[in-house]
């Protein structure tokens, strides 16, 4: 692996969970590559490959429970690895935007890693590994309609970025309400990390 877009190219088309989530060696290079046919969907071995079976995150007064906790943490686990591979896809789809915009979209992906390994850890202590639950792909279902770096901006960088910051606040106080600190920490951090995504979507648009 010598480039940015051979490190994406085995988040889209490798299915090992290990090969989406382990940051990349340093110093890779970003340089083009040729034609390339990207996926009607990431490749994703049996464990965790896309579910059609809706399942409900659990109601916020019952995070009082461990297990409710865990699920809940194991839903914006789903989350961060489908954003994980809608960056990768971004960066190998548009090829030729400008260099910094292309540095941009790289380093939120690495958060993103970075965002999936918090939570997969606190699943772990929970006791719950991540696949254990259905895996919708609600995020990806938006892949057809990125057919500009605006339009990757607008519907990925702010608009499901944004709902993010929401959400961390609000799960952060809940967390703190039943005093998990652990969980409300990941929350924290995800919130910060998430200001600056949405400001570089901002700065695309």
């Amino acid at each position: 692996m010598k480039t940015i877009n051979d490190f994406c190219k085995q988040i889209i088309f490798s299915g090992n969970l290990e090969d989406k989530i382990t940051p990349p060696p340093e110093g890779l290079i970003d340089e083009p590559c040729g034609s390339l046919t990207l996926p009607e969907k990431p490749e994703r071995s049996p464990r965790i490959s896309f579910s059609d079976e809706k399942t409900k995150i659990p109601r916020l007064e019952h995070l009082n429970l461990p297990e409710n906790r865990a699920i809940s943490l194991h839903h914006f686990a789903n989350h961060e690895l489908l954003a994980i591979e809608l960056f990768a896809l971004a960066i190998l789809k548009f090829q030729d935007i400008e260099k910094n915009i292309r540095n941009s979209l790289y380093k939120s992906l690495l958060d993103e890693q970075k965002h999936f390994i918090l939570y997969l850890d606190r699943l772990h202590e929970f006791g719950m590994d991540f696949g254990e639950r259905p895996l919708n792909y609600v995020f990806w279902k938006q892949a057809p309609k990125i057919q500009t770096i605006e339009k990757f901006a607008a519907i990925v960088g702010i608009t499901f970025e944004g709902a993010n910051l929401d959400y961390a606040t609000l799960y952060k106080s809940i967390f703190l309400h039943f005093g998990d600190e652990k969980c409300a920490g990941i929350m924290d951090e995800i919130y910060n990390d998430e200001i600056m995504h949405v400001k570089r979507g901002l700065y695309v648009i």
